[in-house]
């Protein structure tokens, strides 16, 4: 049996430390990304490479009909929902979609490994989204984005521990070697990808409550509290320090709510969470816990 030590090693020598091809994003996906910067770009030229993928037209049109971005009218077109959500909103809404099976994988284990990540990832992320909407300051699409990308290095992990059966045979074994690689491949990834900075930032300071380099609420501070809120739910993964603890928290709008506990804030979000997680095609059962009954409502 290969020890851990070895194969993080390998991994290091293979991914990080020597020249690595990883995988790149569909080119309809850059096209995307590339006209949504533009200062001035026609709608069409968008709608017109969207509509040639069904299955991603489908998946925009629910969107713009979910709590997010919910009108009296639902959106009668593609075009419609994308006027919705915004260009540049439905360019990151895009890179969502494709990063879900941008990471084949050939046995059935490291597969249900990294789909179980991926449901994890997709219902924090909808977390993320909807607490945003009541900051202000936070896109929604940024904030779900960030936090759909904080785990994409343990996505992409799992495909390499194909190679290694007696480690991808135990869950224990890939948590660790994800944990310990998932930050600097992450990054990696977001770099190859030519994403914004502040995305590898917020994967660089995952988990870390003590994080405080801005005097001004920003992604990192977002993704923090988003994060604490959604380990604080399930009593398994709960932090061990308090939400008004983090400094995050104390530059927030949240530490002026009336109830601004980790549990009445959390209760505040769930049933948007579980909207949108559904309309996102995740599903949450067994990652959100419900909230008491004893703060519903309040």
């Amino acid at each position: 049996m290969v020890s851990l030590d070895v194969i993080e090693q390998a991994l290091i020598e293979k991914l990080i430390e020597s020249p690595f091809s990883f995988p790149q994003l569909p080119p309809h996906t850059l096209t995307v990304r590339q006209l949504a910067a533009k200062s001035s770009v026609h709608l069409n030229e968008i709608v017109s490479l969207i509509e040639q993928d069904k299955g991603l037209s489908h998946h925009l049109e629910k969107l713009a009909d979910s709590p997010l971005y919910r009108q009296p009218v639902p959106p009668y077109d593609l075009k419609g929902a994308i006027v919705r959500i915004g260009i540049k909103a439905t360019s990151n809404v895009i890179l969502t979609y494709v990063l879900k099976n941008l990471f084949p994988c050939h046995s059935y284990l490291a597969r249900k490994y990294q789909g179980e990540t991926w449901q994890r990832s997709l219902v924090f992320a909808a977390l993320s989204s909807i607490l945003a909407k009541h900051v202000g300051s936070i896109d929604t699409d940024r904030a779900l984005l960030s936090a759909l990308l904080q785990d994409v290095g343990s996505l992409f992990l799992v495909t390499q521990l194909d190679d290694y059966p007696d480690c991808i045979s135990s869950p224990q074994s890939v948590r660790t070697i994800c944990n310990q690689l998932n930050r600097v491949i992450g990054s990696k990834l977001i770099n190859t990808w030519q994403l914004p900075n502040a995305f590898s930032n917020v994967i660089k300071t995952k988990d870390f409550w003590a994080f405080s380099a801005s005097k001004k609420y920003n992604l990192i501070d977002h993704s923090l509290i988003a994060r604490f809120l959604f380990l604080h739910q399930n009593p398994r993964t709960k932090p061990t320090t308090e939400l008004s603890s983090l400094p995050s928290f104390l530059k927030s709008p949240f530490q002026y709510w009336r109830h601004a506990d980790a549990t009445r804030i959390y209760s505040t979000l769930y049933e948007e969470t579980l909207q949108l997680v559904d309309m996102l095609g995740g599903n949450a059962k067994g990652i959100l816990i419900p909230p008491p009954r004893s703060v519903l409502g309040k």
